[in-house]
């Protein structure tokens, strides 16, 4: 897998930081035509009372590249959001595989694995990615 870029030189808004609480880990790919800005992003810190994560993955579309604006096509819809077990999914970077497929690798925690301190044990995922009409993603079922 080749190593992820962190260069961003068009961040989002200042509005969307403040709206996000944290936005970090930012990588960008370039996929059908498409750039893409991958980010993780959490809206008040990393867990709440149910042991249940905010953090989640979201993505803008960069229309003429890293150099100009981004924007993000569902601002309210992260691409990658905790499921079930499956809790705060950050940290991505995005990918072709042989075959030519968008892949996004991240790390997420299992609900309730706690081993004390705080400690959550992040595992490495793949998902596969599909580009809809107008440039769009989200996760293949």
């Amino acid at each position: 897998m080749p190593a992820c870029r962190y260069r961003v030189v068009s961040p989002l808004s200042a509005r969307t930081a403040s709206s996000a609480g944290t936005i970090e880990n930012p990588a960008i790919i370039t996929y059908n035509g498409v750039a893409y800005l991958f980010y993780s992003a959490t809206f008040s810190g990393v867990l709440n009372a149910q042991q249940l994560s905010s953090y989640a993955t979201g993505y803008a579309i960069c229309p003429k590249g890293p150099t100009a604006a981004c924007y993000r096509p569902a601002p309210q819809a992260p691409l990658l959001a905790s499921n079930g077990d499956d809790q705060g999914p950050g940290g991505a970077c995005a990918f072709t595989d042989t075959a030519g497929r968008l892949r996004l690798a991240y790390a997420s925690f299992w609900l309730g694995e706690n081993r004390g301190a705080g400690i959550h044990p992040r595992r490495l995922h793949i998902a596969q990615l599909v580009q809809d009409k107008g440039g769009t993603l989200r996760r293949a079922s």
